[in-house]
C-alpha cells in the first residue's frame, strides 16, 4: 500500500470529522431575533385627496366677423399670442363702406330736415302773431265803424224830418214877404221893408246857426256833406237877403221891385231848399245799407280772426314736424352707427389676451356675415385667455366631501413631472357623472401662477389638501399597532455591543437590543406617517418590523414578527393592528 495514499485517506476522515462536529454545533446553537427601526423626528405631514385631470385656459373664444366677404389679410396663425387691439384679419370693405357713405348722407339730409322744420315753425309763430293782431285791429275797426252806421241810421230819420220842417216855414215865410211886397203902399212898403229886414236878419241868424249845427253834425258823421253845402248855401241866401233888406229900408219906394224880385228869389229858394230836404229822406234808407254793410264787414272781420286763431294751430304742427324730423334723424344716426359698426367689424382685433389656439378660415376665404338671419357668421379663429389657468379634475366621489371651494391643491403635470404647481378650488359642480360604474364629480382647480409653458389639454395630477402640520413628530405609519382600544409601539433600546445583525437567509438585517411597549396618542395620519401626539420623544427608536432568522422562510421580516412568519408570543408581532 503507498504510504501517501494512507495519509491522504486520514486527513478527508479527520477534516470530514471535524466539518461533522461543526455542522452538529451550528444546528443546536439558538437562532438571535433582530428588529428594524425608524427613529422618531419632526416633520411635515400633508394628507391628500388625489385626481386626475387636464388644462384649460379661462376663456375660449370664438371670434366671428360682423361683415361679410372676403378675407383680405389672416394676421395670425396657431400658437400667436396676441393682446387686446391686436389685428387677426381684415375682410373686404366695399360693400360696407358703401353702407356707410350711404348712412351718413342720410344723416345730413335729415340734420337739413330738422333746420328747415325749426325755421318754418318759427316763421309761423311769427305770421301767427302778425295775423292774430291785424285781425283783432281789423274786428276793433269794424265794430266802430257798425256802431257808427247804427247810430247815423239811427238819427237820420229825425234829422230828415227836422230839415224838411225847416225847409217849409223857409218857404212860407219868403212866400208871405212876396206876397206883402206886391200887396203893400209906400207906408205900408217901408213898414214892410222894416219888417222885411228885421226879419232877413232873423234868417241869417238862424242860418248861421244851422251851418254850426250842421258842421258839428258832420264831424260826428250824422249827416252828408250835402246837407252842410246845403246850409251855408241857405246861410248865403239869408246874408244877400239881409243885404238886400238894409238897401230896401234905405230906398224904401225906388227899390221896391227889386224887393219883389228878392222876395220872389227867396220863395224859389226855399222851395229848392224844401226840395232838397225832402229828397234827404233817401239817406235814411243809405244809412240802413251802411248798417248792413258795417255788419257784413265785421262778421267778415271776426271770420278772419278766427281764421288766425286756427292758424295759431299750425304752430302745433310744425313742431311735430320737428320732432318727426329729429325721429328720421335718430333712425339715420342708428343706421349711420350700424353701418360704422360694419364698416369698423370689416377689421377684427383681439378682444382680449390670449393665444390663437385653432385657425378656422385661410387668407381669401369668403365668409358670411354674423349678423344675417339666415347665418350664425362664420369663425375665423379661437383664442384662449391663458391669463389664468385651471385643471379639470375628476374626483372620486368617495374623496369629494373633503373638497371644499378654496381649499389648496398640489398640481403637477405629466409635462413637468419634476415641478408641483400651487393651485386652490375655484369649483365644485353641483351632481356628478357616471362612467363605467365609476361616479366622479368635476372639480375646476385654478393654477395660482401660471405660465405660458401650461398649454391647454395638458394631463395633470392633482391633491388637495385635505389637513396639514408641520414640524410634528411623526413615525410610519405601520409601526402603529392597537391593542385592546389603544395604541402601542415597541420602543427599541440598542445593544451597545451589537450594533447591526449580519443578513440571516435573506434581504435585510436589523439591530438588536431591548424592546419594550409603550402607549401613545396619535393624530393626523397621512399616507405612511402618523403624528404622535404623546408617548414619544424626538430621538426614539421603534420597532417597524421584527426579524427572526429561526422562522425565516426566505421572506423578509413582517411588520410586528419575524420575516416570513407570524410573531413571537409577547413579541412585536403578537398583537395586531
Amino acid at each position: 500500500m503507498n504510504p501517501n495514499r494512507n495519509v491522504l485517506i486520514g486527513t478527508a476522515v479527520v477534516l470530514t470529522a471535524g466539518v461533522g462536529a461543526w455542522m452538529v454545533t451550528r444546528g443546536t446553537a439558538k437562532a438571535e431575533v433582530t428588529y428594524r427601526t425608524a427613529v422618531v423626528e419632526r416633520t411635515d405631514l400633508l394628507k391628500t385627496v388625489s385626481a386626475t385631470g387636464f388644462v384649460q385656459p379661462l376663456t375660449t373664444v370664438d371670434i366671428k366677423s360682423r361683415a361679410g366677404g372676403e378675407v383680405k389679410k389672416l394676421a395670425v396663425d396657431i400658437g400667436t399670442f396676441v393682446q387686446p387691439g391686436d389685428l387677426i384679419a381684415t375682410i373686404d370693405p366695399t360693400d360696407s363702406l358703401t353702407a356707410f357713405n350711404q348712412a351718413q348722407s342720410d344723416v345730413s339730409a335729415a340734420n337739413a330736415r330738422v333746420s328747415q322744420a325749426q325755421q318754418t315753425e318759427q316763421l309761423q309763430r311769427l305770421t301767427a302773431a302778425t295775423s292774430i293782431t291785424q285781425a283783432e285791429a281789423g274786428v276793433a275797426a269794424a265794430q266802430a265803424r257798425y256802431d257808427q252806421a247804427l247810430q247815423q241810421a239811427k238819427a237820420q230819420p229825425s234829422l230828415t224830418d227836422a230839415a224838411i220842417r225847416q225847409s217849409r216855414a223857409s218857404l212860407l215865410s219868403a212866400q208871405e214877404q212876396l206876397r206883402q211886397l206886391r200887396t203893400g203902399g209906400d207906408p205900408q212898403a217901408r213898414a214892410d221893408v222894416k219888417s222885411s229886414l228885421a226879419t232877413a236878419e232873423a234868417n241869417l241868424a238862424n242860418a248861421e246857426l244851422q251851418v254850426k249845427r250842421q258842421e258839428s253834425l258832420l264831424a260826428k258823421g250824422f249827416v252828408s256833406q250835402s246837407a252842410v253845402d246845403q246850409a251855408r248855401t241857405e246861410r248865403d241866401v239869408a246874408q244877400a237877403q239881409a243885404g238886400a233888406a238894409r238897401v230896401r229900408g234905405n230906398t224904401v219906394g225906388g227899390v221896391q221891385t227889386s224887393l219883389i224880385a228878392a222876395a220872389e228869389a227867396r220863395v224859389v229858394e226855399a222851395r229848392a231848399s224844401l226840395r232838397s230836404a225832402e229828397a234827404q229822406r233817401v239817406q235814411i234808407g243809405l244809412r240802413n245799407g251802411d248798417v248792413a254793410n258795417a255788419r257784413a264787414a265785421l262778421l267778415q272781420a271776426r271770420a278772419n280772426r278766427d281764421t288766425a286763431l286756427a292758424n295759431r294751430a299750425q304752430i302745433g304742427i310744425r313742431a311735430a314736424d320737428i320732432e318727426s324730423a329729429k325721429a328720421q334723424i335718430a333712425r339715420s344716426q342708428a343706421q349711420f352707427g350700424n353701418a360704422k359698426v360694419q364698416l369698423d367689424s370689416t377689421t377684427i382685433r383681439a378682444p382680449r389676451a390670449g393665444v390663437i389656439l385653432q385657425k378656422y378660415v385661410e387668407q381669401g376665404t369668403i365668409i358670411t356675415s354674423g349678423q344675417s338671419f339666415n347665418s350664425e357668421g362664420t369663425s375665423i379663429v379661437q383664442i384662449g385667455d391663458l391669463s389664468r389657468i385651471f385643471v379639470n379634475a375628476q374626483v372620486d366621489e368617495a374623496d369629494i366631501a373633503q373638497v371644499s371651494v378654496g381649499q389648496k391643491v398640489k398640481v403637477t403635470l405629466d409635462a413637468f413631472p419634476e415641478e408641483d404647481f400651487e393651485g386652490r378650488v375655484r369649483r365644485v359642480d353641483p351632481r356628478g357623472t357616471t362612467d363605467n360604474n365609476v361616479t366622479t364629480i368635476l372639480t375646476q382647480v385654478e393654477i395660482l401662477k401660471p405660465d405660458r409653458r401650461l398649454r391647454p389639454g395638458l394631463n395633470s395630477e392633482c391633491e388637495f389638501v385635505v389637513a396639514a402640520k408641520e414640524g410634528v413628530l411623526s413615525v410610519p405609519t405601520r409601526s402603529i399597532r392597537n391593542k385592546q382600544g389603544k395604541k402601542f409601539v415597541l420602543v427599541l433600546t440598542p445593544d451597545p455591543e451589537k450594533k447591526l445583525a449580519p443578513k440571516v437567509g435573506g434581504p435585510g438585517g436589523g439591530e438588536t437590543g431591548k424592546t419594550a411597549e409603550r402607549e401613545v396618542e396619535t393624530g393626523l395620519e397621512a399616507g405612511d406617517a402618523i403624528e404622535i401626539v404623546s408617548g414619544l420623544k424626538e430621538g426614539d427608536k421603534i420597532v417597524t418590523a421584527t426579524i427572526d432568522p429561526s422562522e425565516q422562510k426566505g421572506g423578509g421580516g413582517r411588520p410586528g414578527g419575524p420575516p416570513g412568519g407570524s410573531g413571537r408570543p409577547g413579541g412585536f408581532g403578537s398583537f395586531g393592528r
